[in-house]
């Protein structure tokens, strides 16, 4: 395998799911909250951050995409990235971006 991607509930599980993370793979190398916000106007921070491993694993966690109720967390290799970067490269050949 070199990618997966697993759907959390959002920023009402972060804390759980963030300490989950730093308990199976330490402190992040990248940590921030970004201020995102609901239809009703209310204003909640959410967790950003990215552990990169010794073997070239990186997992990223995303505590609301973009929305306040739906997260990610996902774990991908360097060989993953790569088979990423070449089929955006191939699906963007041609289109001036």
């Amino acid at each position: 395998m070199q990618g997966i991607g697993v759907n959390t509930s959002g920023i009402e599980t972060q804390r759980a799911d963030f300490s989950a993370l730093v308990r199976k793979f330490g402190k992040p190398q990248q940590m921030e909250t970004v201020p995102m916000g609901n239809a009703m106007g209310a204003v909640f921070n959410a967790i950003r951050a990215r552990w990169d491993l010794s073997d070239g694993t990186r997992i990223k966690y995303s505590a609301a995409d973009d929305r306040i109720d739906r997260g990610l967390i996902s774990i991908s290799t360097p060989a993953g990235r790569a088979a990423t970067r070449a089929q955006l490269a191939k699906l963007n050949r041609g289109s001036g971006l």
